[in-house]
């Protein structure tokens, strides 16, 4: 076999070419504790206001309850 269709990472003296390996090994992005912290206290902050979210659509539901048994309790506005 020819030396110049080998493989790719390897050189014509027979040594490994490192610069893929260390190109794959820098695209991934490192997590700082700082990084880690501000996504927990995201997911928290979410929660929480999904929470606030389901108890004013309950809050809501049973006003809007309150006003359509008023209107029906109400002569003036039954058909």
């Amino acid at each position: 076999m020819n030396d110049n269709t080998e493989d790719n990472d390897v050189k014509m003296d027979g040594q490994i070419d490192e610069t893929t390996e260390n190109e794959s090994n820098t695209s991934t992005p490192s997590i700082s504790k700082d990084n880690v912290e501000e996504i927990m206290n995201l997911e928290t902050m979410i929660k929480g206001y999904m929470s606030d979210l389901e108890k004013y659509q309950e809050d809501l539901r049973d006003q809007a309850s309150m006003l359509k048994d008023s209107y029906e309790q109400d002569a003036e506005y039954t058909v």
